[in-house]
Parts: C-alpha cells; structure tokens; sequence
C-alpha cells in the first residue's frame, strides 16, 4: 500500500483538477461549436425556403386546445346516463 503525504496528495488533486477542467471546458467548446453550426444551417435553411417555422405554441394555447377537443365528446351530461330522451 502507498502512503502519500499532504505535498504529494495535493499536487495529485491539482493535476487532477487541472485535467477533469480541461475536459469539461473541451466538452463546452465542442457543445458550442455544435450549437453555432446547427444556428447557422437552421438559418441557412430558413433562407432557402426549406423549412416552414411555426411560432411554438404557449402552454395556455395548448390547454385550451385540449379542453375544446375535450368538450366535443360525448359525457354523462349529454343524456347518456341511461336515462330515455324526451323526444
């Protein structure tokens, strides 16, 4: 078993630090560099006329669509309780 003492522990923590930091700022720049160049094609595209972009809709938007979607079928208030219809 090795026993390191506090100077060698802390010079392995460091160099540690400063290669897990390398990585992960590799990593961010590569993310970048990914996200400027997917901008970049989407925009070309947009230009071109290849796409049609649609604003997103709001979460209320959605809602709302979702309740008049829901208020077209049928439900137990709509006679159909077993109950004869008058006609």
């Amino acid at each position: 078993m090795h026993i390191l003492c506090n100077k060698e522990k802390e010079t392995w923590i460091k160099d540690y630090v400063e290669r897990e930091t390398a990585v992960a700022r590799k990593r961010v720049e590569d993310a970048e560099a990914a996200i400027r160049q997917e901008q970049e094609d989407t925009g070309t595209a947009e230009n071109v006329g290849l796409t049609t972009r649609e604003p997103k809709k709001t979460l209320k938007e959605n809602m709302m669509a979702i309740g008049d979607s829901m208020s077209n079928h049928a439900s137990s208030d709509n006679g159909t309780d077993g109950e004869p219809e008058d006609d």
